[in-house]
């Protein structure tokens, strides 16, 4: 007999995308989902009609349900599709480069609709025309970028989370779903020692128990779900060593006019983070008398910022320079660009990696860490800009301010397919 408890381990995560595209994404240990009730207390407060007594009672309501809240964690997994228009594959046209996870950057970026790819010309997510791309599928990379994200609602998903061994048995498996889910931050951490990782949080209307449903079509009554898309999950070749990620850190002399920094610096990294937030919102109706549910979300300003730690070297052009070139230049500058690339997994072009490409990241004057061997931490924050390297400027209109580059092998491993 089977256990009737449930274990973190088999925990599994899809996402209905527009009702006939489900795609399985593989998540790390710390699944949390949850969804609190907003709640009135009335209390009593007057004298005593005596002297000696008083009411003192108090009385509870529910007055509406907060929106629930779901984190999750993914590795980053790049890889170029094998199999070319069968049942769980990435691609419909050619061998392209994708990632297991990038439909959470997809929806993250902005994107409503989805194709596999028909030509080598069409996107892959695009937002309310397939001319406005999301994310582009290529025979050398998968690009993904942000230029669709200035909307004032982002899509909004189902989710369902499967726990459970995944038996054919009703009873061993249980199916929840997050309905109208929308994410609302994504950071990535760079633990040199690990395996890269991004951590996924966001919000949703309503969690419901939908165990033993069958429509939508995918869902099965023994509680489990058939996904359409799930290329690249066995796979073991496409995962990314952090040790190997690089930090190039560059500058077009025309953006920097007092000509204080240097054209290019050299930083080693030893621990960093890249977090992308959408800052959603939720508004809720307040009628008296009934237990209102979230009615929709907003999106706030975007921003994408983060953390580079490295040693203080004072090797020309490494991190002591930095440090001294930004501080006079913060005497005259208010702001300063530049160009900055992360790539985790190596350098630009390496596989499995995946490329942060920042070209108006405005850093703040590094901190020193002092440890047995002192270190540096670099702030930055990514700007929306108009131009290119020589020519930028702020644009807050815009919505330009990160690139992300995916470039995979080809999975070792594809029985998901």
């Amino acid at each position: 007999m089977e256990s009737p408890l449930f274990l973190q381990r088999e925990a599994k995560l899809y996402i209905d995308f527009d009702g006939t595209s489900v795609f399985e994404v593989p998540i790390l240990e710390g699944l949390a989902f949850s969804q609190a009730t907003n709640v009135n207390e009335v209390n009593l407060a007057e004298a005593s009609p005596d002297g000696t007594t008083s009411r003192r009672g108090t009385a509870r309501f529910t007055d509406s349900l907060a929106p629930a809240e779901f984190s999750f964690s993914t590795y980053v997994r790049p890889f170029k599709s094998a199999v070319v228009d069968a049942v769980g594959s990435a691609d419909r046209q050619t061998a392209q480069h994708h990632a297991v996870e990038e439909v959470l950057w997809a929806l993250f970026a902005g994107a409503k609709n989805y194709r596999a790819t028909t030509s080598s010309v069409d996107p892959l997510f695009y937002g309310a025309a397939e001319t406005d791309v999301v994310i582009t599928a290529g025979g050398s990379n998968s690009v993904v970028n942000f230029n669709e994200s200035n909307v004032l609602q982002m899509h909004t998903p189902d989710l369902y989370i499967v726990l459970g061994s995944g038996s054919s048995t009703a009873a061993n498996n249980m199916v929840y779903k997050i309905e109208s889910a929308v994410l609302n931050e994504a950071s990535i951490d760079f633990d040199i020692d690990g395996i890269a990782t991004c951590n996924w949080s966001g919000f949703g209307t309503i969690i419901t128990d939908v165990t033993g449903e069958t429509s939508p079509s995918f869902l099965a009554a023994n509680g489990t779900v058939t996904p359409t898309v799930n290329e690249g999950i066995f796979g073991s070749n496409n995962f990314i060593q952090n040790r190997l990620s690089t930090v190039a850190l560059t500058q077009n002399t025309a953006d920097d006019p007092n000509t204080n920094t240097l054209d290019s610096y050299t930083l080693t990294l030893t621990g960093g983070n890249i977090t992308f937030s959408n800052n959603i919102e939720y508004v809720t109706p307040s009628t008296m008398g009934v237990v209102n549910q979230p009615l929709g979300h907003y999106t706030g300003a975007r921003s994408i910022s983060g953390s580079l730690s490295c040693y203080l070297d004072g090797t020309t052009a490494r991190s002591a320079d930095l440090f001294e070139d930004l501080m006079e230049s913060s005497t005259y500058d208010a702001v300063n660009f530049f160009n900055l690339v992360v790539t985790l997994g190596g350098a630009a072009g390496s596989s499995p990696s995946m490329g942060v490409t920042i070209p108006a990241a405005h850093l703040e004057i590094p901190t020193h860490n002092v440890e047995e061997v002192i270190g540096m931490e670099v702030n930055f924050h990514a700007l929306p800009h108009s131009g290119s390297a020589g020519t930028l400027g702020q644009s807050i209109t815009a919505a330009n301010e990160a690139t992300l580059t995916f470039i995979g092998p080809v999975p070792d491993n594809n029985i998901g397919v």
